[in-house]
């Protein structure tokens, strides 16, 4: 097949980033290689980006991450030179980390390294660090330690060995661990202590989707059971920047200028990225987000060229094509967007011509720029758009657009309807290494969304931790910020924070109703590994109130199933439901009466056992008073639950009828015998009763036996 018919079949393709939703049904998974799911993303990015949603919106709302050469880099005005002299900066200008990100700074509480290791190691070391802690996070994922888990880390560029290697002093033990840059990853794989391959990928501006191509293809090996895939690049020194002015590929301005007329070569960009994959399967069994998925992967090398650096079209059509075969994936009109490499190099751009990449807005990050513009694909697919081009103006008339039918969009475009939700992503090394991957989104593979109904009076607890009081401290502030601007995603971060966030020693909750923090714990510090021992007070008749228990019946199956249970055995000694009782309001509740109300609490005390064990919450010693004896003692294991429930039902009886003897009177008491000696001479009740009957008197005076 030549190479215009793989243009012919694509009907008309986006060279932008896109996304989709509701698009005609996939066809062909059960000829491709098993699907692997996106399950978490990290990024920091120029232009003081720090999440993938920042990088969207950041695109979307068509801004420039271009900015002067920062002070904490090199001193720029020292080397910078419009004359495109040898060893000269041919620009002030391009794409680096906000001033935010301290490259010398690492949260210490997370990680085992020492002063003298983390002063010695490549700041790409330590914000890899961080950007894997936060990829575990998004994913959900709270047990890597331990687990066969691999480590796959494109970087590119070797600033920090040069500068350390000017340094005059002593390097102690850290040299090597220190500015080697196969360590990136292997640092990793240690601090986190993941077991599974772990490997820096150096094939220059493809190193992050070579690292993707690898990990997806070990994972499919049994090599690993899900892995961590990152490309990292900071511009720390000039050196580099001077070799790429010889080589002729660096804009004179400091800016991409992707497939336009006028691209006189790329700018740039640091990046730090992160994403972790495992089985799409695994992914749905474990409970892992899935933000998008990994259809296919592709790698080759172009071989022989004019020149090292020049790419070749023909290997990258083959690579293209070997990508699609290797997902079973025949008709290519179906894709609706290829995000491609698109430096702004007037020899790469029309070698490439199929899409545009991240570089206008956020430079050309080499090494980490595959996954930028997987990132940001991920994104376009959920959000179902494609995003614009900011500095496309007059075409590269060496670029066959209306022959390709290739369209560069310059405002956000809605995702076509007649495509599927699937994106291509290209990318290419200046050494001839390319690799391609393709994208499809969560709901072409039917994934199901969690959705779940709240009611908006039911409180949420957000659970809280830290590795110091002063973070537990600024975390706090920060969930109740949150909480503020995002009072209908409240349950969510309830969830994802009490399952899915490891529990570090310093811990506190906030208690939030109706989008509003209503009250804040003081933190406290557990001590690691040890469990804290657990006391559960019962309270006896007195506490319960009408419809208690409702929320936790409609809300927990754990109660619900406990009070079902308890109510099938009720039934047999009572004329009454459990369950139905708890759910009459107040005018028509008996649970203020002793034969409802003993067993009632008694019931709602059991289910609350139930519910507590299943979280894995077990009393270690257990006090009850009066009826709540009987579920203390349930909880103690002295008494089934079917037993308790017994007891409770035949105490309430008991109080009961005690009760109606109260409110009735007392019982009568019978009278049996009399006797009496009264004055008159009456000896027995009956002369009593006639003496009275005849008014007579029984006065007289006081007799001599009487005085003294």
């Amino acid at each position: 097949m030549d190479k215009t018919s793989i243009m012919d079949k694509t009907n008309g393709v986006y060279v932008s980033g896109t996304s989709t939703n509701g698009n005609p049904a996939f066809k062909g998974h059960c000829n491709g290689p098993d699907p692997i799911a996106i399950c978490g993303m990290a990024c920091r990015l120029p232009g003081g980006l720090a999440t993938p949603d920042e990088l969207w919106d950041f695109v979307m709302a068509k801004k420039d991450g271009r900015c002067r050469v920062p002070e904490s880099r090199y001193n720029i005005d020292a080397y910078f030179s419009d004359s495109k002299k040898p060893g000269t900066v041919p620009t002030k200008y391009g794409y680096f980390l906000d001033e935010s990100v301290d490259l010398g700074a690492l949260d210490m509480s997370f990680f085992t390294m020492t002063r003298a290791e983390v002063e010695r190691a490549d700041p790409q070391q330590r914000l890899m660090l961080e950007g894997a802690q936060e990829a575990f996070e998004d994913a959900g994922v709270t047990d890597w330690r331990g687990k066969t888990i691999g480590t796959y880390i494109g970087s590119f560029g070797e600033d920090w060995h040069e500068m350390m290697g000017k340094e005059t002093q002593p390097w102690g033990i850290h040299r090597i661990s220190g500015s080697g840059d196969f360590v990136v990853a292997n640092r990793l794989s240690y601090e986190f202590d993941l077991q599974g391959p772990s490997m820096t990928i150096r094939t220059a501006c493809s190193s992050s989707l070579v690292a993707l191509n690898e990990a997806c293809a070990a994972i499919g090996r049994g090599d690993c059971e899900s892995a961590l895939v990152g490309g990292v690049n900071l511009v720390l020194a000039p050196a580099m920047t001077m070799t790429m002015q010889e080589q002729g590929i660096m804009s004179s301005d400091g800016s991409c200028k992707t497939f336009s007329a006028d691209a006189d070569g790329y700018a740039r960009g640091e990046a730090v990225t992160a994403i972790f994959i495992k089985p799409l399967a695994d992914a749905l069994r474990d409970g892992n987000p899935v933000q998008a998925v990994v259809r296919a992967t592709s790698h080759n090398a172009d071989g022989k060229t004019p020149t090292l650096s020049q790419p070749s079209t023909d290997r990258q059509e083959a690579l293209i094509r070997r990508a699609y075969a290797f997902a079973g994936i025949t008709d290519y009109s179906e894709t609706a967007m290829v995000e491609c490499h698109g430096t702004g190099t007037a020899t790469g751009d029309p070698i490439e011509a199929k899409a545009v990449a991240p570089a206008p807005n956020l430079g050309h990050t080499e090494a980490a720029s595959g996954l930028v513009s997987l990132i940001k694909m991920v994104k376009a697919l959920e959000h179902r758009i494609i995003p614009p081009n900011i500095k496309f103006t007059t075409p590269n008339p060496h670029i066959p657009f209306k022959q390709g039918k290739l369209m560069v969009p310059t405002e956000a475009t809605p995702w076509p309807k007649d495509r599927l939700e699937r994106v291509s992503v290209n990318t290419f090394g200046i050494g001839g290494a390319n690799a391609h991957v393709i994208l499809e989104s969560a709901t072409a593979h039917n994934v199901p969304s969690a959705t779940y109904e709240t009611r908006e009076s039911s409180p949420s607890l957000l659970l809280l931790a830290a590795n110091s009081s002063k973070s537990i401290t600024r975390l706090a502030d920060s969930y109740k910020a949150w909480v503020e601007q995002n009072p209908d995603k409240v349950a969510d971060l309830a969830y994802t924070l009490a399952r899915k966030r490891r529990r570090l020693p310093h811990r506190a909750f906030e208690i939030v109703k109706n989008g509003v923090v209503e009250s804040v714990s003081q933190p406290v510090h557990v001590e690691s590994g040890k469990t804290p021992s657990v006391v559960m007070v019962f309270t006896g008749q007195g506490a319960q109130w009408p419809r208690m228990g409702r929320e936790l019946l409609q809300s927990n199956d754990v109660f619900k199933a406990s009070i079902r249970s308890l109510d099938q055995h009720v039934q047999t000694m009572a004329r009454y439901s459990i369950e139905e009782e708890l759910n009459k309001a107040g005018t028509r509740s008996r649970v203020s009466l002793a034969e409802f109300s003993q067993p009632l609490c008694t019931a709602i005390q059991i289910a609350l056992v139930d519910t507590l064990e299943s979280i894995g919450i077990m009393p270690h010693a257990v006090v009850g008073h009066s009826s709540g004896e009987i579920a203390a003692a349930y909880a103690a294991g002295a008494l089934t639950a079917r037993e308790a429930m017994t007891a409770a039902h035949h105490r309430g009886a008991v109080a009961a009828m005690q009760e109606r003897r109260h409110c009735n009177g007392p019982d009568p008491i019978a009278i049996c015998g009399m006797a009496c000696r009264l004055p008159g001479g009456l000896a027995t009740p009956d002369e009593l009763w006639d003496f009275v009957m005849a008014k007579k008197d029984g006065r007289c005076r006081v007799p001599e036996s009487r005085s003294t």
